[in-house]
């Protein structure tokens, strides 16, 4: 059974059965007014039988919003709603309206809309702050607003769901309602849409896993995408794998930042775009391109299908990336000549208010005067305000521009989460009203929150009601669909989609509708871009969508329709994700190969001749074909006409080689049809910097490469016979950072040729001519150890340049011109600082045998990131002289014995050297490791460990213990590493199962999970668990990190009788502690943490 982010499904039966009305404000609040909730809360609707179990009461942890020792507010006192409304400045024209405020909504985190008109919004309580991450004494909820006369108050309030934590977003659509709880999304049926569930949860999705450090940036953000896709985000230090419960790992989705969608019907899941910081906001303009605001690396970003987008603190997890596309806007909203960190508190307010974002929306509606129309807007966070941004067509996509900002709040509480434009056309504005900042360093102020709707009264329509009804009327009413498609306002027509499908999958007949809408689709004189578009989404939804439409639809006169019918005649394929393609690529492999083939044409003549935003488009769809395919498509998008237009591109450059850099490592041959007649430079530089990267595995195809760019230099079949200097001139810059490392090579035939044409372009010659001295002593004699040491030492050159030169360096070792050990760790040393590349450079360093080696990675421990300390600490484990260093340091009080858990000590007594066992038992305490030890260990603790001892067990304190000792392997109540099993359906009630499994875990070790000792050939000893052998490698996993090794770098290889757990894991606890940790192990429930507590 799948373990679920859902409290209480024994008592299922009072979710949903709660309608409550709105509570009186509390006597004892601390605001400026007097009783100020009564008169406005006092006249919604109460509709609720009472409970079977209480809501917890929130918890406030806000030290600014409690009272000091002198009885007075340690910080400025929350507004009343109305003041806080009041505290908003709007342009002439709009108002403020208090829908909702506390206790009756509180924390609000996201909201939906329902085609009934009702506000659905998620309350999440269990966020916690620093050092807490998550409250498990708290629970999440969702609600629903109805506000029947449409005056922009709510008239009644119900509670729809309380039972779930981790709750960050919410959508309500096809039968029921959706709901992101990270790891998991959660869809509660509720087919007769009466707001109150059919049955429990399902999980649909799992794997959306919440990081223990940046725990905020996790997944978050459903939105019903105009296509009927599920789309949602997710942070880049939440980073998961995605796939349906019991999906193998093998067979699921990277998910490494981004926007990523799920097909309700067909049940796949695709990530979209990879890369930025925090996307927490999402929409669609009216040409259905999405967009999304992120926090502190630039604010607005085009979604646009396969890119990767940059990261502001770490590498794309795909080496082969290289560069990634930054922002698309032409601004920020901080000063970027300094910290992120200095836009908060006003300093950016000149700028537009600072470097978070929270909540996104494009105006579609009539209400709001033309002027505010089809701009975005987005809640800045640290500002308190709403930023506006004008979307222009720039190249092949759009860049954002700063218009003025639409309001700015007063009030020191106000923390905007969402906003979101009703059936009326005016717009809700979730304010989660706390004196925290988005990380809540401080505390969570968890009994505020407001709902504001923005009006524009003049021209707020009196014929929503009668719209709405006509909207809810059964079955599919094809006449008032198609009107609702036609008209302008985007609420009406995206709810009547949703209808459309709902209906089609409960198996309606739309044939009718079909029809009608095939009619309109292909009525080019009589429609807009905007209503065929409308008509194309629809026909998606309802099944009326065929090949033969979508090949027609190519040819409508809109660039923005004929991009939709290539990305509608392509949606079933898989994507790339981050790391290339998938499992699910190589199953549809044969299926995708017949389908391109049938009109490639198609796709080829638009790629050489349409408009640029149609080319972007077919670049996206490379990283759907197989790979022997992308070549021949990108081949017509990056020459002559189509190459020369996008050779400056913002997107497109990139785009292409993140089509095409699948290929590098085991069909490079393909990158040269891609690049034979490239004329974007980008897209030469990275293709050539791939091949140079792999001269010395494939010296024929770089070879073919250098020919390629001398013809092209020379004017031969390229540029009407001129010579293509651009080409020669991102050849060489690509060679220049792909070579760093590599030490000798095979002369390409052509490369005397290649050096006599560049002899008559003498300012590429001189611009280039290090590289060319490089590339003649590669070719030569080999690139000499002082040119990569030069490369190591320059602080000012790429930092990956550097990190390939050092490993090139440490690679050189025991050869003639090798440099001295000790200056390889010197160049190391800004390196291993730099957490960005500390990880990647870490293992090779440690193949280095000096103490100094050592040193360097204890005193930068804390550099890496925390889920890298314990392999680093692994690492130093793994020699005799590293395991020096570190005791030596834990015996000093320079870092506390806990660093060290029971797995690395096995590694150093494994070293079998006696004055290390001596050490480690010491300071950490000696592993009774002999049968009879760990048989009279166990009868010990069957004796001790009785009921009513273990009843007092402090199960929090417990928690903590599991998350030091065990939780690197094994997952207990959905959270945990998974090298070993997990514990969670284990038969934990049974005190001698637990005991014998952790005491004496090789008793019970089968045949195929045994320990395996290898040493090699440089001298390190690895201890874990064999995964996987290739013909090239071998895997090794162990609790804090994994080993690729190539086999010939193995010296010797044993398989032991040991289980890859450690023994001794209780040898170093007091007695309470080991009472605790079986406590929390016996524990029915998840509990909270003792800060949590």
């Amino acid at each position: 059974m799948t373990s679920m982010f859902y409290v209480d499904l024994a008592e299922f039966a009072r979710v949903g059965a709660r309608r409550s009305g709105l509570h009186l404000a509390s006597s004892c609040r601390q605001t400026r007014g007097l009783a100020w909730g009564i008169g406005l809360l006092a006249s919604l609707v109460v509709s609720s039988p009472a409970l079977a179990d209480e809501f917890p009461a929130p918890i406030n942890t806000e030290p600014l919003a409690e009272l000091d020792a002198d009885g007075k507010l340690a910080g400025p006192p929350l507004l009343s709603p109305q003041e806080a409304a009041d505290a908003i400045e709007m342009p002439e024209g709009f108002s403020a309206t208090i829908f909702a405020s506390e206790p009756d909504v509180q924390n609000p985190i996201d909201l939906a809309w329902d085609r009934k008109g009702q506000l659905w919004v998620a309350e999440n309580y269990t966020y916690g702050q620093r050092g807490v991450s998550w409250r498990d004494d708290q629970r999440d909820r969702v609600l629903v607003f109805k506000d029947e006369n449409l005056d922009g108050v709510a008239d009644s309030r119900s509670v729809f769901l309380d039972s779930v934590q981790h709750l960050t977003s919410v959508e309500v659509g096809r039968g029921g309602v959706w709901l992101m709880c990270p790891p998991q999304l959660l869809f509660v049926p509720d087919a007769d849409a009466n707001s109150v569930p059919d049955s429990a949860p399902q999980v649909i999705l799992d794997g959306f896993t919440i990081a223990e450090q940046n725990y905020h940036n996790l997944a978050n953000g459903l939105r019903f995408g105009p296509d009927g896709w599920l789309y949602g985000r997710c942070g880049g230090s939440c980073t998961g794998r995605i796939g349906v419960p019991g999906t193998p790992d093998g067979e699921r989705t990277a998910l490494e930042g981004g926007i990523w969608r799920y097909n309700v019907d067909t049940h796949h899941f695709e990530v979209l775009c990879h890369g930025t910081t925090n996307p927490w906001g999402h929409d669609f303009d009216r040409n259905g391109e999405l967009f999304f605001i992120n926090t502190v690396n630039g604010h607005l970003w085009h979604g646009i299908h396969g890119a990767h987008l940059h990261r502001p603190f770490t590498l794309d997890p795909n080496p082969n990336a290289y560069e990634l596309i930054d922002q698309h806007a032409d601004h920020y909203h901080f000063d970027t000549s300094g910290k992120w960190q200095d836009s908060r508190d006003g300093a950016a307010n000149d700028y537009g208010g600072g470097h978070a974002h929270v909540g996104m929306m494009i105006y579609q509606e009539s209400t709001w005067p033309k002027e505010y129309q089809e701009d975005l807007y987005t809640l800045n966070f640290h500002g308190r305000r709403v930023n506006r941004e004008r979307l222009e067509p720039h190249g092949t996509g759009y860049v954002g521009k700063h218009e003025k900002d639409m309001f700015l709040s007063d009030d020191v509480w106000f923390r905007g989460m969402e906003l979101s434009a009703g059936p009326d056309g005016n717009v809700i504005v979730l304010d989660w009203a706390d004196l925290g900042e988005c990380h809540e360093h401080s505390g969570v102020h968890r009994s505020s929150g407001r709902v504001f709707q923005i009006r524009y009264e003049a021209g707020t329509p009196d014929d929503v009601a009668d719209r709405l009804a006509k909207l809810n009327e059964p079955g599919i009413n094809v006449e008032q669909t198609i009107a609702f498609q036609l008209a302008g306002d985007r609420w009406f027509s995206h709810q009547s989609r949703l209808q459309i499908a709902e209906a089609v999958a409960g198996g309606a007949d739309a044939s009718e509708l079909n029809a009608a809408l095939l009619k309109q689709f292909k009525d080019v004189e009589g429609t807009n871009p905007q209503q065929r578009l409308r008509m194309l989404w629809t026909l998606n939804v309802s099944g009326g969508l065929t090949r033969k439409v979508l090949l027609e639809g190519v040819a409508d006169p809109s660039p923005h329709v004929r991009s939709w019918c290539f990305r509608l005649m392509t949606q079933h394929w898989p994507i790339d994700d981050v790391f290339g393609p998938t499992s699910a690529s190589v199953a549809a492999e044969e299926k995708v190969y017949d389908e391109y083939r049938a009109y490639a044409s198609d796709f080829l003549k638009h790629a050489e001749a349409d408009v640029a935003s149609v080319r972007l488009t077919l670049a996206s769809i490379l990283q759907r074909l197989p790979l022997g395919l992308r070549s021949e498509l990108a081949d017509f998008l990056t020459e002559l006409d189509s190459g020369i237009e996008d050779a400056d591109d913002h997107n497109q450059g990139m785009m292409i080689w993140y089509g095409l850099m699948a290929c590098a490592d085991e069909h490079p041959d393909e990158l040269l049809v891609g690049g034979e007649q490239c004329q974007i430079p980008t897209t030469t530089r990275l293709i050539s910097r791939a091949l140079a990267e792999r001269v010395d595995q494939h010296p024929k195809v770089f070879a073919s490469l250098v020919t390629s760019v001398t013809r092209r230099l020379r004017g031969d079949h390229d540029l009407d016979g001129k010579a293509n200097v651009a080409c020669a001139d991102a050849f060489l810059e690509g060679v220049s950072a792909g070579i760093v490392g590599v030490r000798k090579a095979e002369r390409p035939e052509d490369w005397g040729d290649f050096q006599a044409v560049l002899a008559a372009h003498e300012d590429l010659q001189t611009k280039h001519a290090e590289t060319l001295r490089k590339l003649n002593t590669l070719f030569g004699e080999g690139q000499s150890v002082g040119e990569m040491a030069a490369v190591a030492g320059d602080g000012d050159a790429d930092i990956l340049e550097r990190l390939a030169a050092v490993r090139g360096l440490i690679e050189t070792r025991g050869t003639d011109d090798a440099i001295p050990d000790s200056y390889i760790v010197r160049l190391a040393m800004p390196l291993i600082k730099d957490p960005r590349v500390n990880a990647k450079l870490a293992p090779a360093l440690s193949t280095i045998e000096m103490p100094a080696v050592g040193s360097l990675l204890l005193d930068n421990l804390n550099r890496f990131r925390a889920p890298r300390r314990s392999g680093v600490v692994g690492l130093l484990c793994s020699r005799a002289v590293f395991a020096d260093v570190l005791l030596t340091a834990i015996e000093q009080k320079k870092r506390p014995k806990d660093i060290l858990t029971a797995s690395h000590v096995r590694t150093i007594l494994s070293l079998e050297n006696d004055e290390l066992t001596e050490r480690v038992e010491n300071v950490w305490g000696r592993i009774r490791d002999t049968p009879d030890d760990r048989k009279q260990e166990i009868e010990h603790w069957m004796q001790s460990l009785t009921r009513e001892r273990l009843a007092k067990a402090d199960a929090s304190a417990g928690r903590a213990l599991f998350q030091s000792a065990c939780a690197n392997c094994h997952q207990l109540f959905g959270t945990g590493g998974k090298v070993g099993p997990d514990l969670t359906g284990a038969q934990r009630s049974d005190l001698g199962y637990l005991l014998h499994n952790i005491i004496d875990p090789d008793s019970v070790v089968g045949a195929d999970y045994r320990a395996t000792k290898i040493v090699t050939a440089d001298g390190r000893l690895l201890v874990g668990l064999v995964t996987q052998r290739t013909r090239q490698t071998t895997t090794i996993v162990a609790a804090d990190q994994t080993w690729v090794l190539a086999n010939d770098d193995i010296d010797l290889e044993a398989v032991t009788e040991q289980s890859p757990m450690p023994s001794g894991l209780l040898q170093p606890m007091t007695e309470q502690q080991v009472v605790d940790l079986i406590g929390y192990l016996q524990s029915p429930t998840q509990v909270a943490l003792p800060d949590e507590k």
